[in-house]
């Protein structure tokens, strides 16, 4: 029968370092709480998703991770036909490095300060997060994890302004956030450098007539001025002798 409890060492529980993620740490516990006097377990991906609770892809992607780093193991499993089943996992035996006697500290301090820590990257993660959301979109568990490794290496003032600037260049790849930290970081410019637009044809410094063409747009209108002037209108009377004449030949 299996135990109504999971006893879980508090140095495992607190670390921040010893899983990729709190997906990661989350299913290995439960992966551990399934798991049978031989330290087999076969709960199927959606019943751990239920649990943590996450995506099915994330549960995958976790039990990978938890097989690279040698907590786990994969168990291929059969049917009595031979044919291939559902695999099952095995929890390896923890193996926790103790400090020094010099390097220990009471299990007050150990409490205190780990507890300060957890607060200060939920908090950190929370403003993150909250503001990636509120300029980009929804943040996926990676880009969580993403942000928070970025504050643990640069101010978070260079992560809000790097959120900005993908905000205000619409892009939503984290790639773009990293540069603008690491540009930061460097002194560089954050900014992308402005496109140059074409200059409008009305711009005379980069569009001027030669000399030529003026002269003969001058003569034109010279010309074209000269020929209204020499342009006789008829007036009335002139117009009615006409009209007489015309009227006369016609009879």
């Amino acid at each position: 029968m299996q135990a109504p409890y999971l006893p879980v060492p508090h140095t495992l529980l607190r670390s921040g370092t010893a899983f990729a993620s709190v997906h990661e740490k989350m299913i290995y516990l439960i992966l551990e709480s399934f798991s049978g006097q031989d330290g087999q377990a076969f709960p199927s991906y959606q019943t751990i998703a239920d649990a943590v609770p996450c995506s099915k892809s994330t549960v995958k992607s976790c039990i990978q991770s938890l097989i690279a780093s040698g907590r786990i193991e994969k168990v291929e499993r059969f049917t009595k036909h031979g044919g291939q089943t559902s695999n099952a996992y095995r929890v390896l035996p923890r193996v926790e490095s103790t400090p020094p006697p010099s390097q220990e500290m009471t299990a007050l301090e150990v409490s205190v300060d780990s507890e300060e820590e957890v607060l200060k990257k939920t908090s950190l993660k929370m403003e993150l997060v909250q503001q990636y959301e509120t300029n980009l979109g929804k943040a996926t568990p990676r880009i969580e994890q993403e942000l928070l490794q970025l504050a643990s290496e640069h101010p978070i003032e260079r992560i809000q302004y790097a959120i900005e600037e993908a905000a205000r260049a619409n892009s939503r790849h984290f790639g773009y956030i990293e540069q603008v930290v690491k540009r930061l970081a460097t002194g560089l410019p954050a900014e992308r450098p402005k496109r140059i637009t074409k200059r409008s044809r009305r711009d005379n410094s980069l569009f001027q007539l030669p000399n030529w063409v003026k002269q003969e747009k001058v003569a034109q209108l010279a010309y074209e001025a000269k020929q209204q002037e020499q342009q006789v209108i008829p007036d009335d009377a002139e117009i009615a002798e006409l009209l007489q004449a015309l009227t006369r030949e016609g009879a």
